[in-house]
């Protein structure tokens, strides 16, 4: 019997293995999901961004990191948390200041993570 499908087994092994646990991350899908983090707190932070969600979530998933996964999740509210721990005793002026030039529509480390309101 011909399989109607021939490359269904094959497409759903790559699915599966399209995107790796938290715990089991790259280097690589660990800063993407850092700087990910920061683009959150900016928008968190700061009355004048919003985190540009559709290029967070495709670079995530570029990366191999799926953006709906509990533990992606867990570990990516846990980091903005931290960040904004870590932000919390400076100027929200300066903060705001950093956050654009590294993740605004120019960033320095992710372009266009964050956009103006």
């Amino acid at each position: 019997m011909r399989r109607r499908y021939k490359h269904a087994e094959s497409a759903f092994a790559v699915m599966l293995g399209c995107c790796s646990p938290a715990s089991a991350m790259t280097p690589a899908q660990r800063n993407v999901v850092n700087h990910a983090a920061h683009a959150l707190a900016a928008e968190a932070m700061c009355p004048a961004f919003r985190a540009n969600l559709v290029l967070i979530n495709a670079t995530m998933i570029a990366s191999g990191v799926s953006p709906a996964r509990d533990d992606v999740n867990e570990r990516l509210q846990r980091r903005v948390v931290e960040i904004m721990k870590e932000m919390s005793g400076r100027s929200q002026v300066i903060t705001c200041i950093s956050f654009n030039t590294l993740y605004g529509p120019r960033g320095q480390n992710v372009e266009g993570f964050i956009t103006p309101k």
